[in-house]
């Protein structure tokens, strides 16, 4: 990649950022080359189109439900039942757009606190974790890709010959954060990692250093995405909806049960650059 196309990198992840859109990723950094090879239409078509749905065009870079109903749908099992259209009508409800988190208001710190008994976000979770999905961490750090060519370009073997450019644009694609098992973003020390970063280590020595520390390297993205695998499963059986599993549920299973549907309508789906 050139620096007119560092550029273009640039401009798109800003467009994102303007437009206040989630960000659909593939899952697996071959899924470019599946892609390719006809696996998108093939006997694997169904893992396909969850695990690689940007490969193939299952959702767009920059994504967002299409339909008020897409929750109500998704909690009756619509996203396997009728896969290939909820995916792409619905790709926030079905979990393959992840909304880029901010808190709708100022006072959300002040509104939490450390002590449980004065803390909003537990004694108030229906608004707070809506309105304050940062604060209240309704929503996870983790590496997401800023560029829809990703897939494409990691599947060149960019990850390897352009380093210092692909980890900070590509984080997901070349596993940034694939020390953590949930591929959230931290820093493995950070005391180390802040020295490492003023130190201009997260460019000289990207492969090493940027998954150690993704964080103080400024490759993680606050993005609202279920926390668990059995989310999807929890909220068919209603578990969103039961009063005295609903707290859990909203900030465990924030897509399943809605909230990052509703993050976006609030416009609370801006990156925090």
């Amino acid at each position: 990649m050139d620096k007119t196309l560092a550029i273009v990198t640039i401009v798109a992840a800003l467009a994102a950022v303007v437009e206040g859109k989630g960000v659909c990723n593939d899952l697996h950094r071959d899924c470019a080359n599946w892609a390719k090879k006809g696996h998108c239409t093939g006997k694997n078509k169904e893992y396909m189109l969850s695990h690689c749905p940007i490969s193939c065009g299952t959702c767009q870079f920059e994504c967002a439900d299409k339909d008020d109903s897409c929750p109500s749908w998704a909690k009756l099992g619509e996203c396997e039942k009728n896969k290939a259209s909820m995916l792409s009508l619905c790709p926030t409800s079905c979990g393959i757009c992840a909304p880029v988190c901010k808190d709708v208001s100022p006072d959300c710190k002040i509104w939490h606190s450390t002590d449980i008994r004065f803390d909003q976000c537990t004694t108030n979770p229906e608004f707070m974790l809506r309105n304050c999905p940062v604060t209240c961490s309704t929503c996870t750090s983790t590496c997401k890709d800023m560029h829809a060519d990703c897939p494409g370009w990691t599947a060149s073997g960019e990850c390897n010959s352009n380093a210092a450019h692909m980890y900070m644009t590509c984080p997901h694609s070349c596993d940034a954060c694939k020390s953590n098992q949930r591929h959230e973003c931290h820093d493995f020390n950070a005391t180390q990692c802040d020295i490492w970063a003023k130190a201009a280590e997260c460019h000289n020595n990207p492969e090493v250093v940027i998954p150690m520390c993704p964080s103080s390297c400024g490759v993680c993205t606050t993005v609202c995405i279920d926390r668990d695998e059995s989310c999807h499963q929890w909220a068919i059986s209603g578990e969103c909806d039961k009063e005295s599993a609903r707290p859990f549920m909203l900030k465990t299973c924030p897509s399943s049960c809605g909230v990052c549907h509703e993050l976006e309508k609030i416009g609370a789906t801006k990156d925090e650059l």
